[in-house]
């Protein structure tokens, strides 16, 4: 039989028959029959118009395997299992409730409350305007049990005619997507829907109904054994997409939801282009991304790619500064303070100085907008009672901007602060480009120069992924001073640029070929 010949060429009478090419609209998706696809790259192209938010499947896949190797980044074989009913025996015996009622979809109320339910059981919806399609197409039905008491829609089944879809050889049928309330008031509604669509189809002379089922559906699996369905050697494949996730990660290599708000778009993009994920302390934002037999362990957005040398290079103020300004990168004016001397003659140049922590996170402690010789003093007494090391600098006045580098490449950029002039009475504290709060994108507005000087910066510090805070008067003017290099972004926060993405090719190089050989299709 055709439909169970998964390997090697297809048997000659189903060639000359099958209508080529076939597949079946179903609402949350299309069933696409492989066995009547010539090749493996025509499946691939179809399975490319996936639309969006939908669950398309590839069934009766000839050498599944082989097809997934050849787009492994986009395709996984599903965890699904195929069981036959053999129309041509004898009838499976069903009791059910004389009040269920087991009928056609007929219009749009039955259609809403089958989105209805499909959304109840955290299932894709039909979409648009399904109904008419399902009448435009004979080769599919869809089956409804309902309350006759009530009215209430307890279920429904989705059906495709193999001889009307594609003329069959096999001449058989198919079941789908079997979906049920929770807490049915009346028993026997999924065997009921079966068997009202198995006697449909028996009536219209066909030899046998499939039906799909995920591996891990007991209920279903039984009720099929039951029966009197029989396991037979069918394979279906799918895309790699968030609908399907569940399907080809393991929650026991992913756990994501005690992930910061930083760190779980980073894992969740991973997992829908088919990276796996292990969590290794969620609490901290630890995980490790393995493909292709690479692996990457990461903090947020900071990966073992970056150095420890130069994650201390970017921590400290006065080393970063230095090695900013000896490759020409236009940096604030500072230094370190020893002395209330010394904090005093630096001041004088400015029209307010800042004091910062020298190396690691400020956590609030920068003095900032220091004007007057009280301010001075103040920031003097600071400096004596704390146990670490600081530097003044210049306060920079503008418009502040985050840069993003990743790889060699200034992918994105954004407003990162209100606009601080020289004239207000105490400036605001920085918002650090790790932040996410709502902000403006200006990657396109970013002038050559301080695009060039981000690259600079990047490779001065040693450090490919990267955000320069600057300080400019616009961004598409060549003013600029870089004042602080964050080698742990929120790269979610420089949405709408696809960054995420544009990190994990990054890592992973032969992601990037195979995001590209789709889009090219």
């Amino acid at each position: 039989m055709a439909s169970l010949k998964h390997w090697g060429e297809s048997p000659e009478l189903a060639e000359k028959t099958m209508k080529r090419r076939s597949l079946v609209h179903c609402g949350w998706g299309r069933v696409l029959f492989g066995h009547t696809y010539a090749d493996h790259q025509a499946l691939i192209e179809d399975l490319n118009d996936e639309d969006q938010l939908r669950s398309d499947v590839v069934f009766y896949c000839r050498e599944p395997q082989v097809l997934v190797s050849k787009a492994p980044h986009q395709l996984f074989i599903d965890p699904s299992l195929t069981y036959r009913l053999d129309l041509s025996g004898s009838k499976p015996e069903v009791t059910r409730s004389p009040r269920l009622r087991v009928r056609t979809l007929m219009g749009g109320w039955d259609e809403y409350n089958i989105n209805k339910l499909l959304l109840d059981l955290g299932r894709v919806d039909l979409g648009d305007d399904f109904t008419h399609k399902m009448f435009a197409d004979p080769s599919l039905s869809v089956l409804i049990a309902e309350d006759e008491k009530s009215g209430q829609l307890l279920g429904c089944v989705f059906g495709i005619d193999h001889k009307l879809a594609f003329d069959d050889p096999d001449n058989g049928s198919s079941a789908w997507s079997l979906a049920v309330v929770e807490d049915s008031p009346l028993s026997g509604v999924a065997s009921a829907l079966i068997s009202e669509l198995a006697k449909r189809f028996r009536e219209k002379g066909r030899q046998f109904l499939d039906w799909s089922i995920v591996h891990d559906e007991q209920d279903d699996c039984l009720l099929a054994e039951n029966m009197g369905f029989a396991r037979v050697p069918v394979y279906s494949v799918k895309n790699r997409n968030a609908v399907n996730e569940p399907l080809y990660t393991s929650e026991a290599e992913c756990q994501p939801e005690s992930l910061s708000a930083q760190a779980l778009p980073l894992v969740e993009q991973a997992r829908r282009l088919g990276i796996s994920v292990q969590i290794h302390d969620a609490a901290r934002d630890l995980f490790s991304l393995q493909l292709a037999g690479q692996s990457v362990r990461c903090k947020g957005a900071l990966t073992e790619l970056t150095s420890a040398v130069a994650l201390q290079v970017c921590e400290d103020l006065h080393i970063s500064n230095s090695l900013l300004r000896g490759v020409d990168v236009a940096v604030p004016a500072q230094c370190f303070i020893s002395t209330k001397k010394a904090l005093e003659e630096f001041a004088k140049p400015f029209i307010s100085i800042d004091l910062l922590p020298a190396v690691g996170n400020d956590d609030g402690q920068a003095l900032l907008g220091l004007k007057t010789e009280a301010d001075l003093e103040a920031a003097w007494h600071v400096v004596q009672s704390s146990k670490l090391q600081w530097v003044a600098r210049e306060s920079i006045f503008g418009q502040k901007i985050d840069v993003l580098v990743i790889g060699g490449d200034v992918f994105a950029a954004k407003v990162g602060g209100r606009f601080l002039d020289h004239s207000e009475p105490c400036r605001e504290k920085v918002i650090s480009p790790g932040s996410t709060h709502n902000s403006e994108d200006v990657t396109q507005r970013l002038h050559p120069v301080i695009k060039r000087a981000a690259l600079m910066a990047s490779q001065a510090l040693g450090v490919q992924v990267v955000a320069l805070e600057m300080t400019v008067a616009s961004a598409c003017q060549p003013d600029y001073k870089v004042t602080l290099a964050n080698p742990r972004p929120a790269l979610n926060a420089f949405a709408p640029q696809p960054v995420i993405e544009h990190w994990l090719k990054f890592l992973f190089p032969s992601l990037a070929t195979a995001i590209e050989m789709k889009r090219t299709f």
